[in-house]
């Protein structure tokens, strides 16, 4: 018959989220690497009062020699802007009057830039491969909306950059979102990814808790463990010297607890990054 003797005091909640965005405590408190770097971007953001009512359930994003604009629907008449530039041009429009910015803006959205005949070719010819088989060519095309004000106060601008923590999750700990991973916002998906995360881990919980796992676990520094078998100790972390063979012999069967920390959660089989004789020997307590 074995036995776990620790120190009390250990019981966690099971999960603590880390959602507090790129600069996440949470992540530093990890110790988890995270790698990053710098676009030497600037993304202006603001909530824009469209000229016209309208349906408004496209989203339009415009490539431009500085970077992407983009507009994003709110309802029929707003829309959420994220204009990716250098720092030099974002520092200039910011410091514009908003009727200055909203010229500025409409002339981004609508400019004729010069156009490539190369490109123009290719698009015409995939356009009448695509009329022949009988799906639609893009030749019509809608309009971007223009815009007419800008909400008061809502103008502002991030750096952007690119972020990925090596783990997201850890023990009694998980990242989501910005925290656990950033991206450029041309993509449009920082957003989507971070709801992507809410809805695995909420479902990961879900299937945890009806396959009966208490959503709790000891914490165990390997200092305050020890393993007792028959009444003898044979396996005490903190690394004292085995007093007999019985001993020695006993604590062998153990020794592939790699782990820095012990994880047990309550009635469900071992979480962790243990060896099978660790397994084996929580599943028979």
């Amino acid at each position: 018959m074995f036995r776990l003797e620790m120190k009390p005091a250990f019981l966690a909640p099971f999960l603590k989220i880390g959602a507090d965005g790129a600069n996440s405590k949470v992540r530093e408190a990890m110790g988890v690497q995270y790698i990053s770097w710098n676009y030497d971007q600037m993304g202006i953001v603001a909530t824009l009062h469209l000229a016209e009512e309208s349906e408004n359930t496209t989203a339009w994003q415009r490539f431009l020699p500085t970077g992407p604009v983009a507009l994003l629907p709110l309802d029929s008449k707003r829309s959420s802007l994220v204009w990716s530039m250098t720092k030099a041009q974002s520092k200039e429009l910011l410091s514009l009057p908003e009727e200055s910015f909203v010229d500025a803006l409409n002339d981004a959205l609508w400019k004729e830039y010069p156009r490539s005949s190369a490109v123009d070719a290719c698009v015409s010819w995939v356009g009448s491969v695509l009329k022949q088989v009988g799906l639609p060519d893009g030749a019509q095309r809608q309009l971007p909306p223009s815009v007419r004000a800008i909400a008061p106060g809502s103008r502002a601008a991030f750096p952007l950059g690119f972020g990925h923590s090596t783990k997201y999750v850890a023990p009694g700990v998980a990242l989501i979102g910005d925290a656990a991973h950033r991206v450029h916002p041309l993509a449009g998906q920082g957003v989507n990814l971070g709801f992507g995360d809410i809805k695995d881990l909420t479902q990961f919980l879900s299937d945890a808790l009806y396959t009966g796992l208490d959503l709790k676990i000891v914490n165990v520094p390997r200092n305050d463990l020890n393993i007792v078998e028959d009444g003898l100790s044979v396996f005490n972390l903190n690394g004292r010297t085995a007093a007999s063979s019985a001993e020695q012999a006993k604590r062998r069967k153990y020794e592939n607890l790699d782990s820095s920390f012990i994880f047990v959660p309550f009635g469900v089989e071992t979480l962790g990054p243990w060896g099978p004789e660790a397994r084996a020997f929580f599943k028979e307590l």
